[in-house]
């Protein structure tokens, strides 16, 4: 039986609360409206229940041309160095394959630096060639993609604030979205 992975981390559910809130505010902080999107993505209330899906992402951002951009907000819990690989669950990168039509990112707080330094990545492509570490955590064997800081699929704050300004200020149709989308992961 695998462990009750939210009762062992039930402890840093106000934590990752509040990185939640730093990140939506870093967007809001850029002209952005960003707003609570996933299974009780707001909350610190611990519940037995589980989202009808697993992955969903945090932070639902909406662009003023109409596309939304979907945020999973997580972090280091401690200090972490700059030069330090990412460790991203596969739950998320899989609810971005499953939902390709969503523009998908994870924001990765590096904790224990002041201010909180962001790195983003684009869940959902190529992060396949990343291998699989499975550390025991809390008791528990977890399962990660670990990412090299220095990879081209991560982006520092001011490159996906660039991203997100590439998209015009107003609303268009959605075949451009589709060509949009396309050259961007082609670009990758």
């Amino acid at each position: 039986m695998s462990p009750d992975w939210k009762e062992l981390y039930k402890d840093r559910w106000a934590a990752g609360r509040e990185r939640m809130h730093l990140v939506a505010q870093r967007i809001t902080d850029w002209g952005y409206r960003a707003e609570p999107f996933g299974f009780m993505a707001d909350s610190t209330e611990h519940t037995p229940d589980h989202p009808p899906e697993k992955g969903i992402p945090d932070l639902r951002v909406a662009l003023p041309c109409g596309q939304r951009v979907y945020v999973e907000v997580t972090g280091s819990g401690g200090f972490m160095s700059p030069e330090a690989p990412l460790w991203i669950r596969p739950d998320k990168a899989a609810y971005a394959l499953r939902h390709p039509r969503q523009d998908c990112w994870v924001a990765y707080a590096l904790d224990g630096l002041t201010p909180p330094n962001l790195r983003f990545v684009r869940l959902g492509f190529a992060l396949d060639r990343y291998k699989t570490i499975r550390p025991v955590l809390r008791g528990g064997e977890e399962s990660y993609l670990e990412i090299p800081a220095n990879s081209a699929d991560v982006l520092d704050e001011p490159t996906f604030r660039a991203y997100l300004d590439s998209f015009p200020r107003r609303r268009l149709s959605p075949r451009f979205w589709l060509h949009k989308l396309k050259a961007w992961l082609l670009e990758a």
